[in-house]
């Protein structure tokens, strides 16, 4: 997540796809590039539906993420998806 999103390099600073705080920065970086947001918790339990949508002359593009998973984690699978990233398997984003 830090070095798809953000272009960091080494360990990553925060631990996106299970802190809230941290995971909102995701969202402030992806608005920041355009992307919009839409979050809906669809059940009483950690089921999360994350959609970033582009705007402008990206209008094509979107990335969507629904599952029974946090709300950090979702937010992460989603802004990899958005961004045509390969999640890789046994990072932290790609767990369910």
């Amino acid at each position: 997540m830090a070095e798809a999103i953000f272009d960091y390099r080494g360990s990553p600073p925060f631990r996106y796809s299970t802190d809230i705080v941290a995971a909102w920065q995701v969202v402030e970086k992806m608005r920041y590039n355009g992307w919009t947001l839409s979050l809906d918790n669809e059940c009483a339990f950690d089921c999360w539906s994350v959609i970033f949508e582009a705007s402008g002359e990206m209008d094509e593009e979107w990335g969507e993420f629904r599952a029974n998973a946090p709300a950090p984690l979702a937010i992460c699978r989603a802004a990899l998806k958005a961004t045509g990233q390969v999640i890789p398997m046994g990072s932290p984003a790609s767990e369910p």
